[in-house]
C-alpha cells in the first residue's frame, strides 16, 4: 500500500464511520470528492500499466475496497441531503458539489409542490432580500451588521443578504448564480 492510498483510505474509513454513527451530515474536507476522484483516476491508470499479475491484483483489490467505501459514503450523504432538502431545513456545511445537489433537490421539490398545487409555507423566511452566490476566492470569516459570515471556499454556493452579496461580487470574491 503506498502512502497516498493509505491517506485516502484512512479518510474513507473515518468518513464511513462518521456517516454511520450519526443521522446528521458530518463534516468532511471541502476537497474530499476531488481528492478521491483524482486518486481513483491515478489508480485506474496504474492498474492499466501494471504488467505483474500479482501487483495488478493488489491494485485492483485496493480499487474495489476504495470504491465500495466511497459509494456507501456517497449513498449515506445523498440520503441525508435529500432529507434536509425535503424538510426545507437550513443546510449544514457541505462541499460545493453537495451544495449544488442540495439546491437542485430543493428546486425539484419546490417545483413538484407547485405542480400538485401545494403552496409553500408562508411562515418560512422571506428570501427575497437574499441572493445566491458562487464563491470565487477564499473569504475569511467576518462580521457585518451583527451577523457572522464565512468562511467561504472557492466553488461554494451560498445564499446571503443582497447587500453582503453585492459587496462580495464587487470585491471579485463571488458571482451571482440563478
Amino acid at each position: 500500500m503506498d502512502d497516498s492510498f493509505k491517506e485516502i483510505y484512512e479518510k474513507l474509513i473515518k468518513y464511513y464511520r462518521q456517516e454511520n454513527a450519526s443521522p446528521e451530515l458530518s463534516d468532511i474536507d471541502v476537497d474530499f470528492y476531488t481528492k478521491v476522484n483524482t486518486y481513483i483516476s491515478k489508480l485506474k491508470e496504474k492498474i492499466k500499466h501494471t504488467e505483474s499479475f500479482d501487483a495488478r491484483l493488489e491494485l485492483e483489490r485496493q480499487y474495489e475496497n476504495m470504491m465500495s467505501l466511497f459509494n456507501v459514503i456517497l449513498d449515506k450523504r445523498i440520503s441525508k441531503i435529500v432529507e434536509i432538502a425535503r424538510l426545507n431545513e437550513e443546510p449544514p456545511k457541505m462541499t460545493s458539489e453537495e451544495e449544488v445537489l442540495f439546491s437542485r433537490i430543493q428546486g425539484a421539490i419546490h417545483g413538484f409542490r407547485e405542480l400538485v398545487g401545494i403552496k409553500e409555507d408562508t411562515k418560512k423566511e422571506d428570501n427575497s432580500s437574499k441572493t445566491k452566490l458562487k464563491i470565487l476566492k477564499y473569504v475569511e470569516e467576518y462580521v457585518s451588521n451583527d451577523k457572522t459570515y464565512g468562511p467561504f471556499n472557492p466553488g461554494q454556493i451560498v445564499e446571503i443578504e443582497k447587500e453582503e452579496g453585492e459587496w462580495l461580487i464587487g470585491g471579485g470574491y463571488a458571482e451571482r448564480v440563478e
